[in-house]
């Protein structure tokens, strides 16, 4: 349902108990109002009202509450999107450098990691699939039936 103004959804209006009080006769209304029960009527009149008080809220926040956002700006999503890749890359980096230094199953240290995860990291360009799941000599690693490898670029 659409308001005049179509880049609103529902704006406060009056409200249907109202509309029925306004036009319809009193021993009308106190048929109608007993047909639906005082709980039914007092629900819908705090809902209503509630709606209006929130719209009110909301129209409050989109002509005050620009001005108080300018200052807290979120990064832009593909900056935070590389900045976990990188962390999460140097953490791949860390355990490639403790496999090697170490006699540690660099596929064990892996799949410590979901797959998902570790596509995501690795996924801009540097996924290369290869025969090798020595992590120590070739940087690869096995998932699930397929290798990755990362490359060092």
């Amino acid at each position: 349902m659409h308001s005049p103004d179509e880049n609103q959804l529902w704006c406060p209006g009056q409200s249907l108990w109202s509309l029925i009080t306004e036009h319809v006769s009193e021993s009308e209304l106190l048929k109608i109002h007993a047909a639906l029960g005082d709980p039914l009527v007092d629900m819908y009149t705090e809902v209503h009202s509630e709606a209006e008080m929130w719209h009110k809220k909301w129209q409050e926040t989109l002509c005050y509450g620009s001005h108080r956002l300018q200052g807290s700006r979120l990064s832009d999503p593909p900056v935070v999107k590389e900045l976990v890749r990188a962390e999460a890359k140097m953490l791949l980096e860390t355990l490639k450098g403790r496999a090697c230094n170490s006699e540690i199953d660099s596929e064990e240290l892996l799949l410590q990691y979901k797959p998902e995860t570790l596509s995501y990291v690795l996924g801009h360009q540097e996924i290369v699939y290869g025969r090798s799941s020595n992590l120590k000599t070739a940087d690869n690693f096995n998932r699930f039936g397929h290798r990755l490898r990362l490359d060092s670029s």
